[in-house]
């Protein structure tokens, strides 16, 4: 479950780059961003929900959605 979590915070961080400078390319810092708040978050929900394990995806959902959108686009494009 960790992995196909794993791999699709990666997918929607992939396809929201496409929104930021650096099309097509997920930086190593943004997955561990996205990753270091999506992981407490979703205890949280998980926590809340009286531990139902299905919980954790709206995090990871709700991480992957924003952070392309919040990250503000710095440098220019290569």
């Amino acid at each position: 479950m960790g992995a196909v979590f794993s791999l699709s915070l990666w997918m929607m961080l992939f396809f929201g780059s496409y929104a930021t400078a650096y099309r097509g390319f997920v930086p190593a810092r943004a997955y561990l961003t996205a990753a270091a708040i999506a992981v407490p978050l979703g205890y949280i929900f998980f926590r809340l929900s009286g531990e139902n394990a299905a919980m954790w995806a709206p995090a990871l959902i709700l991480v992957g959605a924003v952070l392309p959108a919040a990250t503000s686009p710095r440098t220019p494009a290569r």
